[in-house]
């Protein structure tokens, strides 16, 4: 049974006459988004799908993490009208907002609790209606991309109503699944919340063609004191732009057709899961190490002005975070968030001080959230030394992910490819790309023994 997440809604909140926090609702969609993380993590070591009492406790998960986001999303609306809370509320680890000074053609950068299902939605309708527009907000919202395979590949439409009319519009030529832009933002927002990255703060720009620029301010006006009839002097803002060219990220899932004869209609979100999952550990391996040679773009470790440092040790201690993070704040930035693999983080937990107690990570350390992910490789070698790993300190809403929702995410179903082994192939696919806002507001300790 998953655990119980406090959380008092703004509707609660404004009736009983007490005060409700947007940390608060942020530090919950962390817990809960953990928590669905970890019942689906537990199923693929075991092998196995939720079962029907995991189903029900993961559905009640999605939809307290519904009225959550509902809360974020009232709040900011709120904002923008003149009438929220302050916008630097936030609870403790949770992912804080940037001061990255970077805005979009219409200010369309994406925080991670902002959903690109919504960003679809609002967007003006150009060229007359798009396909999907006939399908409800909330069908989108529970569109399944497992359930749209499952009735491509058997045939079996029960309780895909959706899916099928999204199938009938979205067909291609070559036999392929398209997702109508509407259906697409909900699929992607499942790619981004299961992505470490995005769980640091790292924020998403929804692109609407194949090379999109957004300008960034690279150095930043400066004031000074000034005697009276004196010229103001000062430094002007210098502006650079950022370029997106989204790339093609893809997987292909092989399935054995008598699995998809036997499926149930539930069964289908396993479907969907690994797909998703593929896609967003491949996107969390590129936003931090992507070589940005074609066709994979360029993640943080291969930036220009990114700080990088040799550790070349085992830490003993938390120096290696300590030193990275003083090194990020003297360069005016807030680090909020470190990733590394999960021998580093078992490495750490063994940290002990000279009475044997585990040791105390210093208070300079309080305001960054650590963050597992095994896309952190252990196996680099430099030189005679193997076996080496990498930690990622950062203030990560200056990493932006690029997505095209209008292509939105591509299946196609393979069935001669592997018809000798009576197997389905299912490729699927979507575009992305990686800029950094501030790359100085990164920080990447190499050669860690640990």
């Amino acid at each position: 049974m998953p655990v119980a997440v406090k959380y008092r809604s703004r509707a609660e909140a404004r009736q009983s006459g007490s005060t409700w926090r947007i940390g608060d609702a942020v530090e919950a969609r962390v817990e809960l988004t953990g928590e669905m993380r970890s019942m689906l993590d537990r199923c693929d070591a075991e092998r196995r799908e939720l079962t029907a009492s995991e189903r029900r406790d993961y559905s009640r998960l999605e939809g307290d993490l519904d009225r959550i986001n509902a809360d974020i999303r009232e709040h900011e609306a709120g904002q923008r009208r003149g009438d929220g809370a302050p916008p630097d509320i936030a609870a403790e680890g949770a992912p804080i907002r940037s001061s990255a000074s970077v805005l979009g053609e219409r200010g369309e950068i994406l925080a991670p609790e902002q959903r690109v299902a919504d960003w679809v939605r609002s967007r003006p309708q150009s060229f007359g209606e798009r396909p999907g527009d006939d399908i409800d907000p909330e069908e989108s919202r529970s569109f399944s991309l497992g359930r749209a395979v499952r009735g491509m590949v058997s045939g079996q439409w029960d309780g895909a109503d959706a899916e099928r009319r999204a199938l009938s519009e979205g067909t291609d030529s070559a036999g392929g699944f398209l997702t109508p832009e509407i259906l697409s933002g909900p699929i992607i927002d499942k790619v981004r919340n299961q992505a470490r990255v995005l769980q640091a703060g790292a924020r998403t720009v929804p692109l609407e063609s194949d090379k999109q620029s957004i300008p960034r301010l690279k150095a930043s006006t400066t004031g000074e004191w000034r005697k009276e009839g004196e010229e103001v002097g000062g430094t002007d803002p210098e502006f650079e732009r950022v370029t997106f060219e989204p790339k093609t990220l893809a997987v292909m899932l092989k399935m054995n057709m008598e699995l998809f004869e036997d499926m149930l209609p539930e069964s289908a979100q396993a479907i969907e899961a690994d797909i998703t999952k593929a896609l967003s550990l491949e996107l969390d391996r590129v936003c931090m190490r992507g070589s940005g040679v074609a066709p994979e773009p360029k993640g943080v470790l291969n930036q220009t002005s990114v700080t990088t440092v040799k550790f070349n040790k085992t830490p003993e201690d938390y120096d290696v975070l300590s030193d990275a993070v003083g090194t990020l704040l003297e360069a005016n930035f807030e680090p909020n968030a470190a990733i590394y693999a999960a021998r580093t983080a078992k490495t750490f937990g063994k940290l002990t001080d000279t009475t044997g107690q585990p040791l105390r990570r210093p208070p300079l350390l309080d305001g960054v959230t650590d963050l597992v992910s095994n896309q952190v490789p252990i196996d680099l070698k430099v030189e005679a030394v193997e076996n080496l790993s990498e930690i990622y300190v950062a203030e990560w809403p200056n990493l932006m992910i690029g997505v095209r929702p209008q292509i939105g995410v591509r299946v196609k179903t393979l069935d001669q490819t592997f018809a000798d082994k009576m197997q389905i192939g299912l490729l699927a696919w979507l575009r992305a790309d990686v800029q950094l806002a501030h790359p100085e507001a990164f920080h990447v300790s190499t050669e860690v023994k640990a």
